[in-house]
């Protein structure tokens, strides 16, 4: 659904229990080659997810190689303070 999508521009993926390993399937298909040649996703929904500190390296990959993604809504979860 977002590999080489060019038309969603928000992805609202809230209260979806996706947690660390949904998370980092994502971020693959956001740092996919043609997903960052045309994608138009400029907003990614993430509260309640069950996410913690182990999928935000993936969501950090993910988000430095994006340069239509500017907005990421991101609340109730578990992360935490990062290390670094």
């Amino acid at each position: 659904m977002i590999v080489g999508n060019s038309s969603i521009e928000m992805l609202d993926l809230r209260n979806n229990q996706l947690q660390d390993g949904g998370l980092r399937h994502i971020c693959d298909a956001l740092r996919n080659k043609e997903t960052l040649e045309k994608s138009a996703l400029s907003a990614l929904v993430l509260w309640n997810n069950r996410l913690t500190s182990g999928s935000m390296d993936a969501l950090a990959n993910a988000l430095v190689g994006s340069s239509s993604l500017f907005r990421l809504l991101f609340m109730k979860s578990s992360v935490g303070e990062c290390a670094g």
